[in-house]
């Protein structure tokens, strides 16, 4: 499908389980800059490593293929290629 689709994936996971994260008040751009400061977003990784084992995969890539397929409605560059 595209060789990002891990990004999609990821996406796709954080768009699933967003319900949690505005429960902890974490607003969408502080989750994503967990990269950055990792020390003040410790318990989203936590969160997100809790998850190990309990992925619906069937589901997160059929919402993963969805975003690439809006991505590419929206004419995002998105190689078809995989």
């Amino acid at each position: 499908m595209t060789p990002e689709f891990h990004l999609f994936c990821c996406i796709a996971l954080l768009k699933q389980h967003r319900s949690q994260f505005m429960h902890n008040s974490m607003k969408f751009d502080e989750i994503l800059a967990v990269c950055i400061y990792l020390d003040s977003y410790l318990i989203v990784i936590q969160y997100i490593n809790d998850l190990s084992g309990r992925i619906d995969l069937d589901q997160m890539f059929l919402d993963a293929e969805e975003l690439v397929y809006q991505a590419q409605a929206l004419g995002v560059a998105v190689c078809s290629t995989y």
